[in-house]
């Protein structure tokens, strides 16, 4: 079976196909009430969680809340977190001082270490075998994202990814790190909110 195909089989409940700026082919739709859905968890606690990184080292969330956190849900066979990837290598590189970027990747460690030397991802991964993190934080796809703040709430919640959504998202960051917003580039990627597959064990 092909990614292609595992991409669409896996995915439940969203909308029909993006594309970015460029024509080419993004994920999937974000259907309204998935957006609905997820702003109910904005202000609230975020779920602590331990794990390991790509490198086998513990990784929990109250470790990384020395900085803002955005986590950004990975489905390793999904190839539209592959085309999402490389705006968080955007994020990683314009605020990686003053952030903690993350993907949470299904599946083992070695999978995530995989995953992310396959995919040359230029930001931390952790494990999340089972999918007992997503289910923490109700993601239920690929590309779900979180910005949690250093008092441990959740600051910003989205079910996938636009231009749109990493302007607030980045412009977010700068203010709550008190530093000038980077104006990162976020062209091509789709003008509309844009979700990748369904994650594996949700």
């Amino acid at each position: 079976m092909t990614t292609a195909l595992i991409c669409l089989v896996m995915l439940s409940g969203q909308g029909g196909e993006t594309k970015d700026a460029n024509g080419q082919r993004a994920g999937h739709k974000v259907e309204n009430y998935a957006v609905t859905e997820l702003k109910k968890v904005v202000g609230k606690p975020a779920p602590n969680f331990q794990t390991v990184d790509y490198k086998g080292q513990f990784a929990s969330l109250q470790k990384l809340r020395t900085k803002p956190v955005v986590l950004v849900f990975i489905e390793r066979s999904c190839p539209c977190c592959k085309s999402g990837k490389p705006y968080f290598d955007r994020i990683q590189n314009v605020y990686g001082d003053v952030a903690n970027v993350v993907g949470v990747v299904t599946g083992t460690r070695a999978q995530a270490a995989g995953w992310r030397a396959v995919n040359t991802a230029q930001f931390n991964v952790v494990a999340d075998p089972g999918s007992g993190i997503a289910k923490k934080f109700h993601a239920g796809a690929g590309l779900y994202t979180y910005l949690v703040g250093k008092d441990g709430k959740i600051a910003l919640a989205y079910p996938g990814y636009s231009q749109s959504m990493l302007r607030e998202l980045t412009a977010k960051i700068a203010k709550m790190a008190k530093v000038k917003d980077g104006h990162m580039e976020v062209r091509p990627a789709p003008t509309e909110l844009t979700v990748g597959c369904g994650l594996e064990g949700k």
